[in-house]
């Protein structure tokens, strides 16, 4: 507060402003209102000052700079966080285009990547404007290109599915269309398919089932790396079990006509290696053949010898 209080905030906001094209100036002046942002009073004053212009000119001024494209995400991160007049700003000030290509121009970049994706999620929280928004600028697209080139970088990987998530919550057309994209795209992130999944379940009468399918239908290409990881398999079936158990007939009608049937079947015929894997899928296809017509189905796709074969090879 000390450096708000004698007027700190507006001298940075005024170099920032007085010396554009300085990269030098730019690094350290956003890194600068990144710390002092981290207070609730000074979010404030820093965008009554005009300190969110300042960033967001300081991005579209610096585009190929890998330095300043960083600290200034990080900025909008703080200036972001649990404010939503400055979110509100941030978007009107063409803020969420410009995050977005940051994150376009930057692929490699770890650190751009990381704090472009966490301010893009945070604008996502809660706020289905933002949220359409975001997806309308590229910003799915960006988040699973993240998540596609640094699979080896574990808080990245958490950072852009929790930016995803933001997405999908309690939006259906955004969930799908992340379910989509990551299936072209051949994604795989276990943690993107469990946020799916999840955002599913939180929305099963407005379309959540179809991501559930498109999800578990995702991880059946993928099923030779989820075979030796009991949570990751778990996780594959946990939402069309539940599904199954207690949803309504309209749902349950909805798994089947999603190809909901043959998605169980076929995880079922790779022989799972664990019991509290194969076990849910089973109960789920019992759940489905209280249904006459389900039990047809069941059978034609081989339902009834794969759930005798899988009982047979636990010893039962």
């Amino acid at each position: 507060m000390a450096i708000a209080q004698i007027d700190g905030i507006a001298v940075v906001v005024a170099a920032l402003t007085q010396h554009l094209t300085h990269v030098g100036v730019q690094e350290q002046g956003c890194k600068a209102l990144t710390n002092l942002a981290m207070d609730d009073t000074n979010r404030k004053i820093i965008a009554m000052q005009g300190g969110i212009t300042s960033v967001i000119t300081a991005l579209k001024q610096h585009v190929t700079d890998e330095v300043v494209q960083e600290q200034c995400c990080a900025a909008l991160v703080n200036l972001a966080y649990e404010s939503a007049d400055n979110q509100a700003d941030i978007t009107n000030s063409d803020g969420i285009v410009v995050l977005v290509t940051a994150l376009k121009q930057h692929p490699m970049h770890t650190g751009v990547q990381q704090v472009g994706d966490r301010a893009l999620g945070r604008l996502a929280y809660g706020n289905s404007d933002q949220q359409v928004a975001i997806a309308k600028a590229g910003g799915i697209e960006v988040l699973l290109a993240a998540l596609k080139q640094h699979l080896t970088h574990a808080v990245l990987q958490s950072t852009a599915c929790l930016a995803l998530n933001h997405l999908a919550h309690g939006n259906v057309k955004n969930a799908a269309a992340i379910a989509e994209a990551a299936t072209n795209t051949k994604i795989y992130g276990q943690m993107l398919l469990t946020m799916l999944s999840r955002s599913a379940l939180k929305n099963s009468k407005k379309g959540g089932i179809a991501v559930a399918i498109a999800t578990l239908k995702q991880r059946l290409t993928h099923v030779d790396s989820l075979s030796s990881n009991t949570r990751m398999q778990e996780e594959a079936c946990n939402t069309l079990a539940i599904f199954t158990m207690f949803g309504n007939a309209d749902e349950q009608l909805a798994i089947v006509n999603t190809g909901g049937i043959e998605a169980v079947v076929s995880v079922l015929k790779q022989r799972p290696r664990h019991a509290s894997v194969w076990v849910q899928y089973c109960l789920a296809l019992e759940e489905l053949a209280k249904i006459s017509d389900n039990q047809v189905a069941i059978a034609k796709v081989g339902g009834i010898a794969v759930v005798v074969d899988c009982e047979m090879f636990d010893g039962h």
